[in-house]
């Protein structure tokens, strides 16, 4: 049947076979890699936008971000060893009570017992503080709002405000924080 064909059909044959190739090369390999390549050439724009909007970028915008966020997230100093812990964190936090106008009845005392972090795997132990005084409303509040810039403090535990006897102005303030410290023998 070959035999019977001419040159003309037989080289229309050969250019309808090229074409055949061509678009069955286009369709199983050119068209899925551009399409690939456009999918990641939008995750990679999607991930620059991120990166702009967290201020990993040099952008004047990034940089506004970057100080706005660093403001509204509280502070953290790694933990040290249980003495240098107890120390620093007090020192800390009698500055903050101080700074707040809290009038303290007795002097804030850390619990005997050290409890262990509940995940293990950290090393770490916690430190109760616990503080009793006198002050305003506001002042407790303001106090209340200055904690978190403590970079020692782990948790506010407990708080409890009771309204004086003769001044309801005057109000009773008891309060538990916590601090994280190196489990003895952890090499943090």
């Amino acid at each position: 049947m070959v035999s019977q064909m001419s040159e003309r059909d037989k080289y229309i044959l050969m250019i309808g076979a090229v074409i055949a190739v061509f678009i069955l090369f286009a369709h199983f390999v050119v068209l899925p890699s551009i399409s690939r390549y456009n999918n990641i050439r939008d995750r990679v724009k999607n991930h620059e936008a991120i990166m702009a909007n967290l201020g990993l970028s040099d952008s004047a915008q990034a940089e506004r971000e970057l100080a706005r966020l660093v403001k509204a997230v509280p502070t953290f100093a790694p933990p040290l060893n249980e003495d240098q812990q107890r120390q620093i964190f007090q020192e800390k936090f009698y500055e903050q009570l101080r700074s707040c106008r809290i009038q303290v009845t007795n002097p804030p005392q850390f619990q005997a017992q050290v409890r262990a972090h509940p995940d293990k795997t950290l090393g770490l132990n916690i430190l109760r503080l616990k503080c009793r005084g006198t002050c305003r409303f506001r002042d407790a509040m303001n106090l209340l709002a200055l904690l978190y810039e403590n970079p020692y403090l782990y948790a506010v535990e407990e708080m409890h405000l009771i309204c004086g006897e003769r001044n309801r102005d005057e109000i009773d303030l008891t309060l538990v924080v916590t601090t994280l410290c190196q489990m003895r023998g952890s090499g943090l």
